[in-house]
This record gives C-alpha cells, sequence and structure tokens, in this order.
C-alpha cells in the first residue's frame, strides 16, 4: 500500500518537513519517493520504525565523515535535495546536516517574492491614484469607458496573478518563521512588569540608539522586545547593568552571522523582518572595570558600514523625494483644474518631503559622527 502527500511548501520548513516524516514513520508509512515538481511525497505502508529524518540542500550523495560515524546513510537523491536517515534514539545523535546553502537559498527565494510584491503592489497603487485624480480631475462628460472585448483573458490573468500573489506571502511568512525559530533571541519574563517606549526613524541615527539604550540600562531599564516595525522598544526594570548595544545593517545576512555572534556571548534582542535591507539589534553585558564590546573593532569596517548605511538612505530618500517632487509638478499642471482633493495631495507630498529631508540630514549627520571619531 502506498499513500502519496502533496506539500507545497515542505522547503520553507524544512524542520517541520522533518519532523512530518519522522511522525509517518512511526505512524507505518515510510517514505520512499519525492517528486520535486509536484511537491508530492511518497509512502510505503510498512512495519513502525522509530527512524529520525534529516533533509540536506546542495548536497553530494557522499556523506561528510561526521555524519557518517553518527549512522547518517543517504536515503535518496533528488537533484539538489538529499534525503538523510538515522536509526540510532534521537537523543543520541550528535550531528546534523549544515544549513548553510538551505538559508541562502530560501533568503534569494524570499528576495524574489519580495520584489514581485512590491513591483504589484507599486503598479495596483499607481493605477488607484490615476483613477482617483482622473475621476476628480477630468469633468465626467470628457471619461469614456470601454468594456474590454477580452474581459475573459482579463479575468484569468487577474485570477493569476492573486494566486502568486497569494503563494508569495505565504512562502515569505514560512520562511520568515523557520528563519526566526532558529535564530536564539532573548526570552521575557512572564512575572515581570513591561513597559514601552517609542522610537521612530532611528535606522538614520542608529550610533544615538545606542547611546539611548545603554543610559536606559544603566537607569535600570533594560530593552527586552523591539516591536514588529522597529518603532516601539519594550523595557523591564531591573538593576542598573553595564550594557553595549549595536545595530547593526546588513545587505543580507550570512548563515553564520547569528551563531558566530552568539558565540562571542552578543544576546540578539531585534531583527528586521527579512528582506533586501536587515537590521539586527545586538546587547552585551560588562563589568566596570572592562573596555566596553564592539561587535566590530576594526576602524576600517566601522566607517565601511556607516558608508553603506548613508548611501542606502540616501538612495531612498532621493528616490522618495524625486517621486513627490515629480507628483506635486503633475498636480500643479496648468491643465489640470484645481479641487480640495489636489490641495490636500499637494499638502500630504509637500509635508512628505519635509520629513524626508529631515530624515536625510539625520543620515548625513549620522555619517560624520562616525567619520569623526
Amino acid at each position: 500500500m502506498t499513500k502519496k502527500i502533496i506539500r507545497p511548501f515542505w522547503s520553507y520548513e524544512i524542520d517541520k518537513t522533518e519532523a512530518w516524516l519522522n511522525k509517518m514513520a512511526l505512524d507505518g508509512f515510510v517514505f520512499t519517493q519525492l517528486c520535486r515538481k509536484k511537491r508530492q511525497f511518497t509512502f510505503k505502508k510498512q512495519k513502525s520504525t522509530n527512524m529520525s529524518f534529516s533533509i540536506a540542500y546542495n548536497e553530494s550523495p557522499s556523506l561528510p565523515s561526521p555524519l557518517a560515524q553518527d549512522n547518517w546513510t543517504v536515503y535518496g537523491q533528488y537533484g539538489e535535495w538529499t534525503i538523510l536517515a538515522n536509526e540510532k534514539e534521537p537523543d543520541l545523535i550528535r550531528t546534523y546536516p549544515a544549513r548553510d546553502r538551505l538559508y541562502k537559498r530560501n533568503r534569494l527565494h524570499y528576495y524574489g517574492f519580495g520584489t514581485f510584491l512590491f513591483l504589484c503592489g507599486t503598479s495596483l497603487f499607481m493605477q488607484f491614484l490615476f483613477l482617483l485624480l482622473t475621476f476628480f480631475i477630468v469633468p465626467d462628460k470628457n471619461i469614456t469607458i470601454v468594456a474590454s472585448p477580452l474581459w475573459i483573458l482579463t479575468a484569468i490573468f487577474g485570477v493569476c496573478v492573486l494566486s502568486i500573489i497569494v503563494t508569495s506571502i505565504i512562502s515569505m511568512r514560512k520562511i520568515r518563521a523557520f528563519e526566526k525559530k532558529n535564530s536564539m533571541v532573548l526570552p521575557i519574563p512572564h512575572d515581570v512588569k513591561i513597559f514601552k517606549k517609542h522610537r521612530f526613524a532611528w535606522v538614520y541615527s542608529p550610533d544615538r540608539l545606542e547611546a539611548w539604550l545603554e543610559k536606559m540600562a544603566l537607569d535600570g531599564k533594560h530593552l527586552v522586545k523591539v516591536g514588529r516595525f522597529g518603532g516601539n522598544f519594550h523595557f523591564i526594570h531591573g538593576k542598573p547593568k553595564r550594557m553595549a548595544y549595536v545595530a547593526d545593517y546588513q545587505l543580507s545576512s550570512d548563515p553564520d552571522y547569528f551563531p558566530f555572534h552568539q558565540d562571542n556571548g552578543w544576546i540578539h534582542i531585534f531583527s528586521t523582518n527579512a528582506s533586501i535591507t536587515k537590521w539586527t539589534i545586538w546587547a552585551k553585558e560588562y563589568a566596570e572595570s572592562e573596555e566596553k564590546p564592539q561587535l566590530y573593532y576594526d576602524r576600517q569596517h566601522l566607517l565601511a558600514h556607516a558608508k553603506k548605511v548613508f548611501y542606502y538612505n540616501s538612495a531612498l530618500i532621493l528616490f522618495l523625494f524625486a517621486v513627490n517632487t515629480f507628483n506635486m509638478i503633475t498636480l500643479f499642471n496648468p491643465l489640470n483644474e484645481f479641487t480640495p482633493l489636489t490641495m490636500f495631495s499637494t499638502f500630504c507630498m509637500l509635508l512628505s518631503n519635509i520629513l524626508v529631508i529631515i530624515m536625510g540630514v539625520k543620515s548625513g549627520l549620522y555619517y560624520a559622527r562616525m567619520n569623526q571619531h
């Protein structure tokens, strides 16, 4: 008796897939084949067995000696995926396949899904804005709505795009959950009162954020959590401590990034959602007699880091400023009728430009401070 099960997102939640394979073996269904195109797993009804499975990506069929010595065997090779099996008791297994290439593969997929969603969102927003301005600016008598002669193709295209959007969102959430689960964060005590403070736009002056957090720690207010969007900081009251905080920016995180710093005593407090740009906040306690620890001690590296932050912020600021300015010029076209909507839109864009300029100044001052120190 064979059993076939489809798991469309199995490669984005490897830990759950491995646990599922183990459970199926205990239930008497042992994995026999994987069809990657169909995302389908095939099982054969056999005697219940306590077998542990592990999935490796982009590995050769030959096992590294540490895995072979720990009784791992190649159970199946499917393209770049290798299914490993181990008949030892789970508590006795000491080595597991590396996840480096798997993290890189999933992160690349995450960027692809994110880019697609960004383009779709931008396109939909621009179309909505165009229709909104058209119906408010152009007199009704000049608007002619023509039915599409190929409405069925439009509907099919819309369904396909919507399906890809839903798939992208689900995939990104699963990739993010897998990354978050496999990176240690600071546990939050359940029996203490947590209070919250706001700190917005800190990415434009991260050194000021670090100094503020260190002062809070000296006052006995210790950071335990940062809100999902990075603006809300959650603290608990405790004994004053000397804490070093670092807001680190990475264009893309290396798989060894978190384990490396955690092995050096740093506590992972917060990371932005996996995206093209990633901010991570680290903390480390030190004694009064000790020198304040640094995440990076090389001065050239610190300057390169500050320059990277400055360049990224500058590019984003210039883009937003150019878009807002273009929209303002378009609204002030003499051929367009000046309505309350255009007045409100112009005010919002002008206010947005002022905020963008302030962010640009903060980013420039941050780079100047880092270059001076």
